[in-house]
């Protein structure tokens, strides 16, 4: 289990004051140690090796932020941790009714039965809106809703949705909770456009006239 910034500061601490360091936040201070938190991702080995590094290669002390190399972005994360799957936390007048698991790359949100996220309510759509995944990010779609879909209560047609946004449909609620969405950003930068978004929602529909159809 990673470490958080404040238990990543205690740790190289402790591992300094053992190694016979009196003062060791004089030697890595705070702003070294959030580095160290930034570029390890919290587990100790990975600390262990960039405080060593730092140490062999720092010329003075303190050390410097510059001292502890910067996390690669392509750097892979550590085998067997696996990202929460995003989840919808469902309200209705401030009631819980459920929690809603994202485990697919689509979910149609409406009043009608075959919808992954059924809502029975007079101001829900049959198709209301649809959420689409893709590996960086959770777009939500409005189809044409005659009430229409509300982010952070503004009006919105597509939006990329960002941890503890919420999706307003009428009186119900949906809490967007995925701890790993933190930064705002636009389709384009979420890794969307117009017409790939377009072609997703044209898929999605063909496959749901099919089952309509199996299913009459």
């Amino acid at each position: 289990k990673p470490l958080t910034r404040t238990e990543t500061a205690a740790y190289a601490h402790k591992k300094l004051k053992s190694g016979g360091c009196s003062d060791p936040r004089a030697v890595m201070p705070p702003a070294v140690c959030e580095r160290l938190h930034s570029s390890s991702g919290g587990w100790p080995g990975v600390i262990d090796r960039l405080a060593m590094m730092a140490l062999a290669n720092a010329e003075h002390i303190p050390l410097l932020v510059e001292h502890i190399p910067k996390k690669p972005r392509n750097e892979q994360k550590p085998p067997n941790v696996v990202e929460p799957t995003p989840q919808l936390i469902l309200t209705f007048k401030h009631k819980m009714l459920k929690k809603i698991s994202l485990d697919k790359p689509r979910l149609l949100i409406g009043r009608n039965a075959i919808c992954d996220i059924e809502i029975v309510h007079e101001w829900i759509s049959r198709q209301h809106a649809i959420l689409i995944r893709n590996e960086k990010s959770t777009v939500i779609v409005d189809l044409n809703s005659r009430n229409g879909t509300y982010v952070n209560a503004e009006p919105v047609k597509n939006h990329v949705l960002i941890n503890n946004d919420i999706i307003s449909l009428g009186d119900h609620r949906l809490k967007f909770v995925d701890p790993s969405a933190t930064s705002r950003t636009t389709l384009r930068g979420a890794g969307w456009d117009d017409t790939t978004l377009a072609e997703s929602i044209k898929d999605f529909r063909k496959g749901l006239l099919r089952q309509l159809k199996s299913t009459s």
